[in-house]
């Protein structure tokens, strides 16, 4: 699903059915005692998390309201770098029900008893359920909108309210309650129709729960009790052939020669295709140009997404990997990734596979994706809502649209694509991270992982060939292997 809410209710009304004098009409629409409509009360300067975002899915689905009217004083800000909270503004985009209104006075969130004056007064005029911003339904709820009055608070606020007229009071609004009508997802041991949650959390911290609360927020975000899974095939669908990216016809430094020649003689891919605007130069170009199963593919400049300009070349890369894995499907290699072992066969029997970076330098995110090592199947899903996800290209913010973009994506989408951390070892300022942990304790290049990938800097190894024989060194024998595969001696 390219977001959580819009195909979970488009679902539900593709599989409505019209029917037969036999069958139960009780789903069929009447008029409720309280008006359809849910309200949120926003009085946070924290910014809208997932948590709230869980809060009003669970609300669309087990109140299933004409409305939800988001009532506040200042629109929820995301910080300045973080680009993970877009929760709001997805809400914004793609629930039609979801309308927020401001709020004429500066004073309704100043205390307790003020808040609750304003949600009494919204709730006597207009009538419907108000829902606590950290409350989240586990059932369905709609029996709420066929009763005068019913009020579930605890003592820390969270809960729900629902009535139409006037017999509520502020201080029914006042809870004198020893246990939570909906207490914390972390602390229960029974939860009737809610929870709360009131500290960050994400969608995989609700994938590997098998309780009522994994089974709960996984049903509202992907239709299942259990988050999906990538599928495998029986047969290998990805094709074995490689993409690799050279731009402006630069001459091939020794690094991406022995990228290229991993590919073939040590990953044995079956053909790699070197795309680019203008052909390479230069004398390790020479000797790779002559390699049977090795082709040159003009393409134009890749300088353009949607509307955007894209400068940085590792930008343009970010793109064309998505575009070219959608259109041919295979494996995609960074220009500084050097293959150390042939790739498994059953790496190729799935959609798409990728793994995660090392590093968190990206908070609040929780992990994410990097895409320098990656396969797919022609035409996978994966690739195409990746390349939807350009429409807010950022060619400002490095790693955006190569490292946190595809994480979103696969956190909406976890069935699209299968992690395997082996596929590569990053390496950043001369240290690696063997299957994602800053560790090489018991590593072994050659049998551990299918490939090293060095963002930055150049290993001095990889210089040139004079050097790469002269060190003895861990990533040397990683470039001599390269070069004893190719038969060189």
């Amino acid at each position: 699903m390219s977001y959580f809410s819009e195909e979970l209710v488009l679902s539900q009304l593709n599989n409505a059915t019209c029917p037969d004098k036999s069958q139960d009409i009780s789903y069929l629409p009447i008029s409720p005692t309280v008006p359809r409509i849910v309200h949120f009360l926003w009085c946070s300067d924290k910014g809208f998390k997932f948590n709230n975002y869980l809060s009003v899915l669970s609300s669309m689905k087990y109140l299933k309201p004409e409305r939800i009217t988001f009532h506040y004083i200042t629109l929820p800000r995301r910080e300045k770098f973080n680009y993970y909270d877009s929760w709001f503004e997805e809400l914004l985009q793609n629930v039609a029900l979801f309308q927020p209104t401001k709020i004429s006075s500066d004073r309704v969130c100043n205390t307790s008893n003020i808040k609750r004056q304003y949600v009494v007064g919204i709730l006597q005029t207009e009538g419907g359920i108000y829902v606590e911003e950290s409350t989240i339904f586990k059932e369905d709820m709609e029996h709420l909108f066929k009763t005068t009055k019913t009020v579930k608070l605890g003592n820390d606020g969270t809960g729900y309210v629902s009535t139409v007229g006037k017999d509520l009071k502020v201080s029914d609004l006042v809870s004198n309650r020893t246990t939570q009508p909906c207490p914390s997802f972390e602390e229960v041991t029974k939860i009737g129709s809610c929870f709360s949650i009131r500290k960050r959390v994400y969608p995989k911290t609700f994938w590997g729960l098998q309780d009522v609360v994994g089974r709960t927020v996984n049903t509202i975000l992907y239709g299942t009790e259990i988050r999906p899974m990538p599928r495998s095939y029986d047969n290998k669908v990805i094709p074995n052939i490689a993409h690799v990216l050279w731009l402006r016809g630069k001459p091939v430094d020794f690094l991406f020669y022995l990228s290229c020649m991993s590919l073939i003689y040590v990953a044995e891919v079956e053909m790699l295709f070197v795309h680019g605007d203008v052909e390479p130069s230069g004398k390790y170009w020479i000797e790779l140009k002559s390699i049977t199963n090795l082709r040159f593919v003009r393409i134009v400049f890749p300088n353009r997404v949607f509307n955007f300009t894209i400068r940085r070349l590792s930008h343009m890369s970010d793109v064309f990997r998505a575009m070219v894995l959608w259109k041919y499907g295979g494996i995609y290699s960074d220009v500084d990734v050097i293959w150390t072992q042939p790739i498994s066969g059953d790496l190729f029997k799935h959609d798409a596979v990728a793994s995660f970076d090392w590093a968190h330098a990206y908070y609040p995110y929780p992990d994410y994706l990097n895409l320098g090592v990656s396969m797919g199947k022609r035409g996978a899903p994966f690739w195409k809502k990746l390349i939807s996800s350009f429409n807010d290209f950022r060619d400002s913010v490095f790693g955006y649209n190569g490292l946190l973009k595809p994480y979103k994506v696969y956190e909406r989408n976890p069935s699209l694509v299968f992690i395997h951390d082996r596929i590569q070892t990053m390496c950043f300022k001369n240290r690696c991270y063997p299957k994602g942990r800053p560790s090489n304790k018991d590593f072994r290049w050659n049998t551990d992982t299918f490939s090293y990938h060095w963002t930055w800097p150049t290993p001095v190894e990889f210089h040139n060939q004079s050097i790469l024989f002269k060190i003895n060194s861990t990533w040397a024998d990683i470039g001599r292997n390269v070069l004893a595969k190719a038969g060189f001696k």
